[in-house]
């Protein structure tokens, strides 16, 4: 829009056109600042401006998210049977890089002998030299198809253990005998009576000071964990009984049993997440791996006799799906941290129930 001064008015009359000097004024020109159109180049700086802003701003805010544990999404007791699978594996590599290792010693040891037999050789004549050398070619293939057919048996063997692990509906429960303090596959199972009964003895008192911290505890959430009906201790004193009734002496609790109940009692003043995880783990343990350990004993020394360490009155995976659900349910409150604690303890609580099974065959 233009601004003209009045000597560029065209005059009424006249043919002719008398055009003044005119000055051109840009409209946003004479606009008070507040009202004025910016240009394309302040528009232009500005939208920079304001999108460099918007980045810096989006940067600040973007929030980086932890990776979540393996099970969490179910719960802090799927989180424990990861944590079980995981030592499981661990401990079934070193078993097998063992008897690789054994293996390979072996035929290290007869490859030298096999030197040596050839040194022997040479200083023989030539006639007894391609006697030996036939002799040898017959060993070597025999020696091959003996280590093929021990090949064999070994893939076997190691197949047959990865079906029998898939087979099994919670590997948890054989944590107990997998990762037990250095716990042996190839050790024989010899249980005794005497060593049975150590066994009875001191799980008699790990369970006894799992029920009385559970009943004695001012923590609110201990409440939930009493009287489950899974609770060992009076079966445990019946079955000592009958020991003693057929005149077996009955031992005093051992080193596993006693280090074990001292253990509970400490985290338990100290953390209940960690003393949650034993308390879980001893249970489980007992309901699945404990079972096949009973039955194993009964037929080998106690001509399949029942006790009552085994039986409930109630029906058993109703009673584990109760804890499951109440130690989940009080999960979900937990920091991750404590978390963390619960899942750590779970393979302590492994080691100590491993030292007392062992007792089983001493």
């Amino acid at each position: 829009m233009l601004h003209c001064s009045a000597s560029c008015m065209l005059p009424k009359s006249g043919p002719s056109l008398a055009v003044a000097s005119c000055v051109v004024i840009p409209f946003h020109a004479a606009l008070p600042s507040a009202l004025r159109v910016p240009s394309r180049e302040g528009l232009r700086a500005a939208a920079s401006g304001s999108f460099a802003v918007l980045r810096v701003a989006t940067a600040k805010k973007r929030k980086r998210y932890r990776k979540p544990y393996p099970g969490e999404a179910k719960g802090i007791v799927e989180e424990m049977r990861f944590v079980a699978m995981r030592l499981r594996n661990k401990g079934t590599t070193k078993v097998k890089q063992r008897r690789r290792k054994q293996k390979q010693q072996q035929q290290e040891v007869e490859e030298e002998e096999e030197e040596e037999m050839d040194g022997d050789d040479d200083n023989d004549e030539e006639e007894e030299e391609e006697e030996d050398d036939e002799g040898e070619k017959e060993g070597d293939e025999e020696e091959e198809e003996a280590w093929e057919e021990e090949d064999d048996e070994g893939e076997k063997e190691e197949s047959k253990e990865e079906d029998e692990e898939t087979k099994e509906e919670d590997e948890e429960g054989e944590q107990e005998l997998e990762c037990d303090g250095g716990n042996n596959a190839e050790e024989t199972w010899q249980p005794s009576v005497e060593g049975y009964l150590k066994y009875l003895v001191d799980s008699k008192l790990v369970f006894d000071t799992l029920d009385k911290i559970v009943d004695e505890a001012t923590h609110v959430a201990y409440a939930d964990f009493r009287k489950l009906g899974l609770e060992r201790s009076d079966a445990l004193s019946k079955d000592i009984e009958w020991f003693s009734q057929q005149g077996y002496l009955i031992p005093e609790p051992s080193s596993p049993g006693v280090s074990y109940a001292k253990y509970l009692r400490e985290i338990s003043e100290t953390s209940l997440p960690a003393f949650l995880s034993h308390f879980y783990n001893i249970y489980f343990a007992h309901i699945s791996g404990g079972q096949v350990i009973g039955k194993q004993v009964s037929e080998n020394i106690l001509e399949n006799k029942e006790l009552e360490f085994y039986k409930w009155e109630d029906d058993v995976p109703v009673l584990l799906k109760t804890l499951r659900e109440k130690l989940n349910k009080l999960g979900e409150q937990w920091t991750r941290d404590e978390k963390n604690k619960c899942l750590r303890e779970a393979a302590k609580s492994f080691k100590f129930s491993g030292q007392i099974i062992r007792l089983i065959i001493t």
